[in-house]
Protein backbone atom coordinates (compact mmCIF):
# COMPACT_ATOMS: atom_id res chain seq x y z
CA UNK A 1 0.00 0.00 0.00
CA UNK A 2 1.27 3.62 -0.34
CA UNK A 3 0.86 6.65 1.85
CA UNK A 4 -1.98 8.70 1.73
CA UNK A 5 -1.32 12.37 1.88
CA UNK A 6 -3.95 14.65 3.17
CA UNK A 7 -4.65 17.77 1.47
CA UNK A 8 -2.15 19.17 4.31
CA UNK A 9 1.21 17.59 4.01
CA UNK A 10 1.78 17.06 7.58
CA UNK A 11 -0.22 13.69 8.02
CA UNK A 12 -0.40 10.42 6.29
CA UNK A 13 -1.91 7.51 6.74
CA UNK A 14 -0.73 4.21 5.24
CA UNK A 15 -3.34 1.21 4.45
CA UNK A 16 -3.04 -2.25 4.97
CA UNK A 17 -3.34 -4.58 1.98
CA UNK A 18 -7.11 -5.72 3.30
CA UNK A 19 -7.63 -2.15 3.56
CA UNK A 20 -8.88 -2.13 -0.52
CA UNK A 21 -11.50 0.07 -1.29
CA UNK A 22 -13.00 3.43 -0.35
CA UNK A 23 -12.63 5.04 2.63
CA UNK A 24 -13.20 8.02 4.11
CA UNK A 25 -10.39 9.37 6.92
CA UNK A 26 -10.17 12.07 8.88
CA UNK A 27 -6.80 13.32 9.67
CA UNK A 28 -6.13 15.59 12.92
CA UNK A 29 -3.51 18.23 12.17
CA UNK A 30 -1.56 19.88 15.26
CA UNK A 31 -1.57 23.67 14.57
CA UNK A 32 2.12 24.42 13.94
CA UNK A 33 1.26 28.16 13.51
CA UNK A 34 1.54 27.91 9.70
CA UNK A 35 -2.17 29.11 8.39
CA UNK A 36 -4.92 28.66 7.22
CA UNK A 37 -5.36 25.26 9.21
CA UNK A 38 -8.46 23.40 10.14
CA UNK A 39 -8.49 21.13 13.02
CA UNK A 40 -9.32 18.29 11.16
CA UNK A 41 -9.77 17.32 7.58
CA UNK A 42 -12.32 15.05 6.25
CA UNK A 43 -10.82 13.24 3.15
CA UNK A 44 -12.07 10.13 0.90
CA UNK A 45 -9.16 7.93 -0.23
CA UNK A 46 -9.27 4.89 -2.76
CA UNK A 47 -6.50 1.73 -1.69
CA UNK A 48 -5.92 -0.23 -4.44
CA UNK A 49 -5.43 -3.70 -3.74
CA UNK A 50 -2.21 -4.87 -4.87
CA UNK A 51 -1.99 -6.58 -8.37
CA UNK A 52 1.35 -8.15 -9.50
CA UNK A 53 -0.32 -10.90 -11.86
CA UNK A 54 -0.46 -9.36 -14.89
CA UNK A 55 -2.63 -9.50 -18.16
CA UNK A 56 -2.35 -12.52 -20.14
CA UNK A 57 0.89 -12.26 -22.98
CA UNK A 58 1.93 -14.58 -26.38
CA UNK A 59 4.83 -15.04 -27.59
CA UNK A 60 4.69 -15.50 -31.53
CA UNK A 61 6.84 -19.23 -32.02
CA UNK A 62 9.66 -18.92 -34.95
CA UNK A 63 9.41 -21.87 -37.83
CA UNK A 64 12.11 -22.89 -40.19
CA UNK A 65 15.29 -22.01 -38.32
CA UNK A 66 18.34 -23.33 -38.86
CA UNK A 67 20.20 -25.62 -36.55
CA UNK A 68 21.62 -24.02 -33.29
CA UNK A 69 20.50 -20.30 -34.54
CA UNK A 70 19.62 -17.89 -31.56
CA UNK A 71 15.91 -17.17 -31.84
CA UNK A 72 14.87 -13.89 -30.19
CA UNK A 73 10.98 -13.48 -29.52
CA UNK A 74 8.93 -10.18 -30.24
CA UNK A 75 8.77 -8.17 -27.60
CA UNK A 76 5.48 -8.25 -25.03
CA UNK A 77 4.76 -5.38 -22.60
CA UNK A 78 4.00 -6.12 -18.99
CA UNK A 79 0.29 -4.85 -18.21
CA UNK A 80 -1.88 -4.98 -15.78
CA UNK A 81 -0.11 -4.73 -12.18
CA UNK A 82 0.25 -1.87 -9.61
CA UNK A 83 3.45 -2.98 -7.84
CA UNK A 84 6.62 -4.91 -9.52
CA UNK A 85 5.74 -8.70 -10.02
CA UNK A 86 8.42 -11.50 -10.15
CA UNK A 87 9.79 -12.85 -13.23
CA UNK A 88 11.37 -16.36 -14.31
CA UNK A 89 12.60 -18.20 -17.57
CA UNK A 90 12.86 -21.97 -17.57
CA UNK A 91 15.00 -22.93 -21.54
CA UNK A 92 16.29 -19.82 -22.59
CA UNK A 93 16.78 -16.25 -21.53
CA UNK A 94 15.03 -12.61 -21.37
CA UNK A 95 15.82 -9.43 -21.51
CA UNK A 96 13.79 -6.11 -19.69
CA UNK A 97 13.87 -2.81 -22.11
CA UNK A 98 16.71 -3.81 -23.92
CA UNK A 99 18.97 -5.20 -20.93
CA UNK A 100 21.36 -7.54 -20.90
CA UNK A 101 19.55 -11.47 -21.19
CA UNK A 102 19.89 -13.50 -18.14
CA UNK A 103 18.64 -16.67 -16.90
CA UNK A 104 18.35 -15.25 -13.32
CA UNK A 105 14.97 -14.31 -11.41
CA UNK A 106 13.78 -10.67 -11.35
CA UNK A 107 11.09 -8.56 -11.42
CA UNK A 108 9.38 -6.32 -13.70
CA UNK A 109 7.02 -3.14 -13.55
CA UNK A 110 4.00 -2.10 -15.05
CA UNK A 111 5.14 -0.89 -18.96
CA UNK A 112 8.42 -3.01 -18.97
CA UNK A 113 9.12 -4.33 -22.35
CA UNK A 114 10.47 -8.03 -22.58
CA UNK A 115 12.04 -10.58 -24.93
CA UNK A 116 12.67 -14.25 -24.48
CA UNK A 117 15.99 -15.99 -26.48
CA UNK A 118 16.08 -19.50 -26.82
CA UNK A 119 18.25 -21.89 -28.97
CA UNK A 120 17.08 -23.61 -31.91
CA UNK A 121 17.43 -27.43 -31.78
CA UNK A 122 20.82 -29.26 -33.54
CA UNK A 123 18.18 -31.61 -34.59
CA UNK A 124 16.13 -31.37 -37.93
CA UNK A 125 12.66 -30.15 -37.37
CA UNK A 126 13.45 -30.12 -33.36
CA UNK A 127 11.70 -27.54 -31.03
CA UNK A 128 13.20 -25.53 -28.50
CA UNK A 129 11.27 -24.23 -25.87
CA UNK A 130 11.69 -21.55 -23.20
CA UNK A 131 8.59 -20.41 -20.87
CA UNK A 132 8.80 -17.26 -19.26
CA UNK A 133 6.48 -16.43 -16.36
CA UNK A 134 5.66 -13.02 -14.65
CA UNK A 135 3.31 -12.91 -12.01
CA UNK A 136 2.57 -16.28 -12.22
CA UNK A 137 0.76 -15.89 -15.64
CA UNK A 138 3.22 -17.47 -18.38
CA UNK A 139 3.73 -18.02 -22.29
CA UNK A 140 6.12 -20.62 -24.01
CA UNK A 141 8.15 -19.07 -26.69
CA UNK A 142 9.09 -21.94 -29.71
CA UNK A 143 11.70 -22.06 -32.17
CA UNK A 144 11.55 -25.06 -34.77
CA UNK A 145 14.35 -26.10 -36.60
CA UNK A 146 14.06 -26.54 -40.47
CA UNK A 147 13.42 -30.31 -41.32
CA UNK A 148 15.70 -31.80 -43.93
CA UNK A 149 14.85 -33.76 -46.49
CA UNK A 150 16.56 -36.30 -48.13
Amino acid sequence: PVAVMSTSPRTSWTPTADQAGDHNVTFTVADDGTPPLADTELVTVTVQAIDTAPDSFVFTDQLDLARGAVATSDEVTVAGINKPASIEIVGGTYAVNGDTYTDVAGSVANGDRVRVRVVASTVSGGVSNATLSIGGVSDTFSATTIELRR
